[in-house]
């Protein structure tokens, strides 16, 4: 089980999908994050979602996979 630490909060989205998340509006990307992450979690972006995304980010990013036709 991946369990996200405190860390500095960084760029929300970009961390994200370094983690692995698609490109995907903030809005979305948040409500999937906070279901998994923090689902008692309400209102805007806050910095412990950002910290807890970039923790994330730094210790299981993705290698990204181009995209082939």
């Amino acid at each position: 089980s991946v369990w996200p630490e405190p860390a500095e909060p960084g760029d929300f989205c970009a961390d994200l999908r370094r983690f692995g998340y698609p490109d995907a509006p903030a809005d979305v990307l948040l409500a999937a994050f906070r279901l998994r992450f923090r689902p008692w979690a309400q209102g805007p972006l806050s910095r412990e979602d950002a910290a807890l995304a970039a923790d994330l980010a730094a210790r299981f990013p993705v290698d990204a996979v181009p995209a082939q036709a």
